[in-house]
């Protein structure tokens, strides 16, 4: 029987102040897929916080977004980033 977990996050890193680690452990979870909004800021410091605690990550290609800066393009900071997303994969 498969089950949903849900983990409310209230940071940029989904791993803090929330139940997300430990509910990766209790399903022995080791490669996870990253998706979501703000490639920059909560995508790319969730990717981080999970390749420093030892998860294979995958930024999944046209999965994150973000908005336009006052210095670059959406389209160039999720290209940014999905390139940069690829130094985490084992």
């Amino acid at each position: 029987m498969n089950r949903d977990y849900i983990v409310e996050k209230v940071e940029p890193d989904s791993f803090r102040k929330s139940n997300l680690e430990q509910v990766l452990k209790k399903l022995f979870v080791e490669e996870l897929y990253i998706c979501g909004f703000a490639s920059e800021a909560c995508v790319d410091t969730t990717v981080r916080s999970a390749y420093s605690k030892g998860y294979s990550v995958i930024l999944v290609s046209d999965c994150h977004t973000t908005t336009d800066g006052e210095i670059l393009k959406a389209q160039q900071i999720i290209d940014h980033h999905q390139c940069t997303g690829q130094v985490c994969q084992d």
